[in-house]
């Protein structure tokens, strides 16, 4: 199949939905582990994650947190990326990803890409001990407005 026709480009719909008024923000928790990974999100050049799973719920200008687990003992944790999903498409049928089922893009909204967060925040311990520790790697997150909240804090990301 030609890579142009695996390619859906949402930036102009999002554009539309904005002026508008009718975009309904969700938020979506991602986490980029470097030792299952074997590379840091930073490497990837791009505001980029990758799912085994088709995420029909996930909607053009949704938010994409993506926090980061370093190869430290113990390990350490980062807000690395937040973006609003734009662009999608399966990945490479070769490579690291190809056992992936869909590559979510956008740009960046983050200024600081290397956020530390550690477990006595509260709002990132129950984002730890419910996702992480659970090894939950994408997921809608709307029912958790504290984390949510706490994400916006330490971001200064205002939409």
């Amino acid at each position: 199949m030609p890579q142009s026709s695996r390619r859906y480009n949402g930036r102009l719909m999002l554009a539309l939905y904005v002026l508008k008024g009718e975009v309904e923000v969700n938020h979506w928790y991602v986490y980029h582990s470097q030792k299952t990974m074997r590379h840091s999100y930073k490497s990837l050049g791009e505001s980029v994650v990758y799912s085994t799973k088709q995420q029909p719920k996930l909607g053009i200008g949704d938010m994409i947190w993506v926090i980061e687990g370093d190869m430290s003992k113990p390990t350490e944790f980062s807000l690395v990326d937040c973006f609003r999903y734009s662009e999608a498409e399966q990945p490479s049928q070769y490579g690291d990803y190809s056992t992936y089922k869909l590559k979510i893009e956008g740009q960046s909204l983050l200024k600081n890409r290397n956020i530390s967060l550690n477990k006595s925040i509260p709002w990132f311990g129950n984002l730890h001990n419910s996702y992480i520790t659970k090894q939950k790697f994408f997921v809608q997150i709307n029912s958790e407005k504290e984390i949510i909240k706490g994400l916006f804090n330490v971001s200064n990301i205002a939409i």
